[in-house]
């Protein structure tokens, strides 16, 4: 490579990496800059409003919501001004300021009536009546719940999740009523719809609440009974946090019925998840029923410790709520005292704006006169230059000198793009060939499509004792800063399997994520070193039909006999993040002939598009899966190409994209 051309690399590089990485606000923000003031740029302010919201950024949140509004003001663009009204209503709802959260839940609603958008009015109600609930204005509440059933009812939506959040919300409000037979009667509709839309996790949470109203009842076999279906999606499901939760209710629950010996099984095992995942309140529940387990088991001295166990993490709990409820406080201060200063900047700004305006009117006028003056000059300055050849042969070369400007400008554009280009053949030699690919899986695809040149996004494999490994992999960002973390994450992967002889893939994430720690904590960045990847790593052994897997934030999919099977990844990424102390788990799951396996980044689901600018989602993209999985692997990648390209239409794509899909044989 040239050495001028090396020295171009390096350049964009740091000039990249001087800019930070781009999330995924960064792209919607990036993509905002472009806009042109039409509805799609108010569903876009919606869009950035509710991932601030999200981030409980909320003052950015009041800030692009209130932009929306106000564009979509200028264009009687309604349903997005309810949107936005909406999204800060939320705002004020998690602060806990019903009142405030009421008030535009209400601007809404109006809009939504004026408009005669009967699901938003249906959904709005149950914001409504959750607000009314934060008040403790119970008959309101279900007032309105009631209607947002009606509604949902009436557009014939009971198998939604929107219908079962009604009815969810409504059980515990009878709950806090303590009116448990019309809770429970409730909650057994809720089960349907959670059974109905396949949500395990709603179901789980609705098994725990019936649960919770026999023991309420006193119907003690009758509590267990629903705690334990409970305990079993939830360990399917793999959330410690809830798993926890249903062990000490059965263990409660045992305490109460004087079988101890269960209880103490139940409750310790609680203890030991919930300091596992660090769950605080969950620790005082657990130690202080044991305590009281063995004080009924004339354990005194195990009865004492637990009990002191119990203070000390009540204290601590405590002080933790008190100094949340601080912090809490004095956030809503400071957004109060931001809010106001944000009023009095926008009634300024919206001055200046019709200040501008006036100007710009002023200006049109005297740009009409302007320019007739000027086309009359320029047709006499033309005609004196066709007169005078000397006159022409400055012109000439003018005219040359620009175009040899221009050249130099083409020249060095080409410069960097063959550099970028260089970088790519680079990338490419590190990713997983297709001669290890198709030596070592049946059949199968790939379909990457980068946003840049370069890109974030990777794959890679390697051939250790009889085992395949793969990782599908989104670094952080995309481009050339993406292709270097994508480079280091690759190096830390080869250095795990093939140096280190780890052949667990929980273990080898977290030996990749502490080298990835320690390799970035001194990148001069604020936090030091948080970026990192989301990824799946699979540990194929096909001549025993077993998959050993482990997964950062990123889910994947076996679709069998045209059932898609869910396989969860752990919620963190393999990088620097508050849960980077908490190991991976590894899973195994048995293979079975015809199962197609899709491993994916997050770029197809959520590219904009289609006809009205939305994400794809991952629902969609789940249903194109199982409607094409039975087809040629080769017919499967088609078909995801012209699905992306007809969704993504004229829009820019805002990410990498990479999608394998493997068919066992």
């Amino acid at each position: 490579m040239p050495k001028k051309s090396v020295l171009v690399i390096i350049f964009l590089l740091i000039s990249f990496f001087g800019v930070g990485q781009d999330s995924y606000t960064d792209s919607l923000l990036n993509i905002l800059k472009k806009s042109k003031e039409d509805t799609n740029k108010v569903n876009l302010l919606n869009q950035i409003s509710r991932e601030f919201l999200n981030e409980a950024d909320y003052i950015k949140t009041k800030v692009y919501a209130t932009d929306a509004i106000s564009l979509a003001k200028q264009l009687t663009f309604k349903k997005g001004e309810a949107t936005a009204n909406k999204t800060i209503g939320n705002l004020f709802f998690e602060q806990g300021d019903y009142s405030k959260a009421i008030e535009f839940y209400f601007n809404a609603l109006k809009i939504y009536e004026e408009i005669k958008y009967k699901a938003g009015i249906a959904f709005i109600y149950t914001n409504i009546g959750n607000a009314y609930s934060g008040q403790k204005d119970n008959a309101k509440a279900i007032a309105f719940i009631n209607q947002s059933i009606e509604g949902l009812e009436v557009l014939k939506m009971q198998k939604s999740s929107q219908y079962f959040n009604a009815l969810n919300t409504m059980g515990v409000i009878y709950e806090n009523l303590k009116e448990y037979d019309k809770a429970i009667e409730v909650y057994f509709k809720c089960q349907i719809i959670a059974d109905e839309i396949n949500d395990l996790e709603a179901t789980g949470i609705v098994y725990n609440n019936i649960g919770n109203m026999f023991k309420e009842k006193q119907n003690y076999d009758k509590a267990l009974e629903y705690f334990f279906k409970s305990l079993k999606i939830r360990e399917e499901i793999g959330d410690k946090y809830y798993i926890a939760t249903t062990y000490n209710n059965i263990g409660s629950t045992y305490l109460v019925l004087k079988q101890y010996k269960e209880a103490l099984n139940n409750c310790s095992k609680s203890l030991d998840l919930a300091k596992q995942v660090e769950a605080l309140d969950l620790v005082v529940d657990a130690e202080f029923y044991l305590s009281s387990i063995y004080d009924h088991l004339n354990n005194k001295s195990e009865a004492f410790w637990h009990y002191k166990k119990y203070i000390s993490a009540r204290d601590s709990s405590n002080d933790i709520q008190n100094s949340a409820a601080k912090i809490k406080k004095q956030a809503a201060s400071e957004f109060k005292a931001r809010e106001e200063e944000l009023n009095a900047n926008h009634k300024k700004e919206q001055t200046k704006k019709d200040n501008e305006l006036n100007r710009q009117k002023t200006i049109r006028y005297a740009f009409t006169i302007g320019f007739v003056l000027v086309l009359l000059l320029v047709f006499i300055v033309f005609r004196n230059l066709k007169q005078t050849r000397n006159k022409n042969q400055i012109i000439e070369s003018q005219k040359k000198e620009v175009e040899n400007k221009n050249h130099v400008i083409q020249e060095k554009q080409k410069e960097i793009v063959d550099s970028i280009t260089y970088a790519q053949r680079i990338q490419k030699a590190l990713l997983a060939s297709d001669q290890l690919l198709n030596k070592n899986l049946p059949e199968y695809f790939v379909f990457f499509k980068p946003k840049d040149i370069v890109s974030g996004d990777f794959y890679w494999a390697t051939l250790k004792e009889n085992k395949f490994y793969l990782a599908v992999c989104d670094s952080t960002g995309h481009g050339v800063p993406g292709a270097f973390m994508s480079l280091l994450n690759i190096s830390f992967l080869n250095q795990a399997i093939n140096e280190k002889q780890i052949n667990e893939p929980g273990l080898i994430l977290n030996h990749v994520r502490e080298n990835l720690i320690n390799a970035l904590k001194d990148d001069g960045s604020l936090d030091g070193g948080s970026d990192g990847m989301d990824c799946v790593l699979c540990s194929f052994d096909f001549s025993n039909g077993i998959l050993n897997y482990s997964a950062a934030n990123n889910n994947f999919y076996i679709v069998r006999n045209n059932e898609l099977l869910l396989n969860k990844a752990d919620k963190m990424p393999v990088g620097k993040s508050p849960n980077e102390k908490i190991a991976f788990s590894s899973h195994q799951v048995k293979l079975q002939k015809n199962d197609v396996i899709y491993l994916l980044t997050d770029g197809y689901p959520d590219q904009f598009g289609g006809p009205k600018g939305k994400k794809f989602k991952y629902k969609q993209l789940e249903e194109l899966l199982v409607a094409n999985n039975d087809k040629r692997m080769i017919s499967q990648k088609e078909i995801l190409n012209k699905k992306f390209e007809e969704w993504l239409g004229n829009v820019e794509q805002v990410d990498d994209v990479l999608l394998i899909g493997i068919k066992v044989t």
